[in-house]
């Protein structure tokens, strides 16, 4: 499947699943579990470069609650995109 087909998937996945505000919110949870699970992974770095500062050397407590508000903030495509690294 290309990544057009893994892109819609996503989107049918989020329209469906959750309750929370726009249904976001357990999709922010889960990018974060997984950084926080997984700090030293590339999709980790990955999605906290993109998301914050693109010469971030590592991921810290003080990088995952950095992280936690800029999602709060984003565009929902931009946590589709993150949702789509960690997933």
């Amino acid at each position: 499947m290309g990544w057009g087909g893994i892109r819609n998937r996503r989107r049918a996945r989020l329209a469906v699943e959750g309750s929370h505000l726009d249904g976001r919110t357990p999709h922010i949870e889960q990018i974060l579990d997984f950084v926080r699970n997984h700090p030293e992974s590339y999709a980790s770095l990955a999605v906290c470069r993109r998301a914050l500062d693109r010469g971030l050397d590592a991921v810290t407590p003080e990088t995952l609650k950095r992280l936690a508000g800029h999602l709060e903030q984003a565009p929902t495509e931009e946590v589709e995109a993150y949702l789509d690294i960690v997933g």
